[in-house]
């Protein structure tokens, strides 16, 4: 299953942590700045907006939209915070609270996000790992899974609910943005696409939504997930 939203796997090299910058691949950023899906994944359409600013170099403007995608449960607005920080690239470097950030970003345990926390747990000091898992601490109350995770997922299931109980649905009158398609349309189609209204044409952005929902909460699960402490996420 594609990936659009996790950056690439990175490992460390001189002295930064290496990762790409936060930016998805073209196609997902025009899908995911799109209004007509702003409402129903609100974590993308922050971390699509995140990802213009920071390319024009409005770093300040990016980390707000990258931190509004975070609260949406966005692991890779997490891992870019986190490498932002780390780094002092484009942000002011704080290395307790970029891997505090990377620590979140993992909470998952995706291989590639995990890569990159042991890579820059491996290069801050005991003082500054201390200082991170307070930063941690804080951070979870609003960004870690059991919180921002289930935030964007009631947000997506009572919007989606609201879409496909419309009293116009199927009645000529199509949800926004998504007209009559044939079958087998894209996401992007769906999105840009315009033509008769149908409750079929309703029918394929709704799936296509809820496909794309698959690949934006993959490895989370309505468990709550612990990390108590920063430690190593090597498999053993």
């Amino acid at each position: 299953m594609l990936r659009y939203f996790l950056l690439s796997a990175a490992v460390a090299v001189a002295s930064n942590v290496q990762a790409a910058s936060p930016a998805p691949t073209q196609e997902a950023a025009r899908i995911a700045c799109d209004q007509n899906t702003s409402r129903v994944l609100p974590g993308d359409y922050n971390f699509c907006l995140g990802h213009k600013y920071w390319e024009s170099g409005k770093y300040e403007s990016a980390r707000q939209m990258l931190e509004l995608a975070a609260g949406w449960g966005n692991k890779a607005a997490q891992r870019a915070l986190g490498v932002a920080y780390f780094n002092g690239d484009g942000l002011t470097e704080d290395r307790p609270l970029g891997l505090a950030w990377l620590a979140l970003a993992a909470e998952r345990k995706e291989p590639a996000a995990a890569m990159l926390y042991n890579s820059a747990l491996a290069r801050t000091s005991v003082d500054e790992q201390r200082t991170a898992v307070r930063m941690l601490m804080q951070l979870r109350e609003r960004y870690a899974d059991d919180v921002a995770a289930l935030r964007a997922d009631n947000r997506f299931q009572r919007t989606l609910r609201e879409m496909s109980s419309n009293p116009v649905y199927g009645r000529g009158k199509c949800l926004p943005g998504s007209g009559g398609l044939p079958p087998g349309a894209t996401f992007a189609q769906a999105v840009d696409g315009a033509g008769n209204c149908s409750m079929a044409a309703d029918n394929r952005f709704i799936a296509a939504l809820e496909r794309r929902y698959e690949v934006y909460s993959e490895g989370w699960s309505k468990r709550r997930v612990e990390l108590g402490k920063v430690e190593s996420l090597r498999s053993n």
